[in-house]
């Protein structure tokens, strides 16, 4: 019986402290139970030597309920701060956005560099490595978005339509020069 009513509920609570570095927290809350012990325990000698036993059975379900309520509140205080956690994973967080655009620019990259024949056809050699570093750049370089990457790539397709002098293209539309 002194066992429980000196360590309470939160007896276990008390002494798992002791193993961790929160020192003051844990001196701060073994004051609060052996304050709440000592004053149960002359509660109780007091009303047992007055042979009032049901005032007893009081006082021990006063400090139970005491210790109850303090842990319900520190169990509730605990369950909000983990919903509030919880709910900061269920925001957005923008390095995943990042990683997704990233992901599309690249996948828009990559899906260009294999359609690029008819570009690097339509351009001197020159140009073409100009195109081709480009290309590096934008798949290397994540401060691109992908409407940025698009927009650099279609500035080539011009070329396309109108191939430059020298290239390959050029060659084919203009056998005799």
């Amino acid at each position: 019986m002194k066992y429980f009513i000196l360590y309470g509920l939160i007896g276990n609570w008390i002494a798992g402290l002791f193993m961790t570095e929160e020192t003051i927290k844990c001196l701060i809350a073994f004051a609060v139970l052996i304050g709440g012990a000592i004053v149960c325990e002359m509660i109780f000698t007091s009303l047992k030597k007055k042979k009032q036993y049901l005032l007893c059975l009081g006082v021990l379900a006063a400090y139970i309920l005491i210790y109850g309520v303090v842990m319900i509140t520190v169990i509730l205080i605990l369950y909000v701060i983990a919903h509030m956690m919880e709910s900061q994973d269920h925001a957005p967080k923008t390095k995943r956005t990042s990683e997704v655009e990233n992901r599309e620019r690249r996948n828009l990259l990559l899906l260009e560099s294999f359609s690029s024949d008819k570009v690097l056809r339509s351009l001197d050699s020159y140009n073409q490595q100009l195109y081709k570093n480009e290309l590096e750049n934008l798949f290397y370089d994540d401060s691109y978005t992908e409407q940025e990457a698009e927009m650099r790539i279609r500035r080539w397709d011009f070329y396309i339509d109108n191939p430059m002098e020298g290239s390959e293209r050029w060659k084919k539309l203009h056998p005799a020069d």
